[in-house]
């Protein structure tokens, strides 16, 4: 980390975590499983989570925070992305908080 650090604030740097296995919406604390699952800290770092889908259809959950010119411009991109990938078909649902 401290090489890391060393670069400078004049190269953009940015990190990857995760696990494609962790199970988020099983996890059961007596409570029943979760229905929704959210990276609180995504406003302060400006991330992007991606976890598998709380409906167990095989999907994933994105998760991005920007503001609000930013996000529209983010979403008709994402969206258009998905059909180029598809075949001009989704499956896709968009909500925002």
């Amino acid at each position: 980390m401290g090489r890391l650090r060393s670069v400078g604030p004049e190269v953009q740097k940015f990190g990857v975590a995760g696990s494609h296995k962790l199970g988020f919406y099983q996890i059961d604390f007596g409570l029943g499983k979760p229905v929704k699952m959210e990276t609180t800290s995504l406003d302060k770092t400006r991330g992007i989570s991606v976890a598998e889908s709380g409906d167990g259809s095989g999907g994933i959950e994105v998760g991005v925070v920007l503001v609000g010119h930013e996000m529209e411009a983010f979403e008709s991109f994402f969206v258009q992305a998905l059909k180029d990938v598809g075949g001009g078909q989704t499956g896709h649902r968009c909500s925002r908080l």
